[in-house]
């Protein structure tokens, strides 16, 4: 049980300790499907409604 501890709360640091990189890498990654598919493809259709905040 101990382990699964640890590894659940390593996950969780790895993925939400350093929430603004996450923003951030999220935030490419929607104007980058835009520049490479462009504004008005399904591509960009599917992620522009995607909210994301700070």
């Amino acid at each position: 049980m101990t382990s699964l501890l640890i590894t659940r709360n390593s996950k969780h640091l790895e993925y939400f300790q350093n929430l603004q990189g996450i923003i951030k890498t999220a935030k490419d990654v929607k104007n980058y499907i835009k520049a490479i598919f462009g504004a008005s493809s399904p591509q960009f259709g599917q992620v522009k409604g995607i909210v994301i905040r700070e």
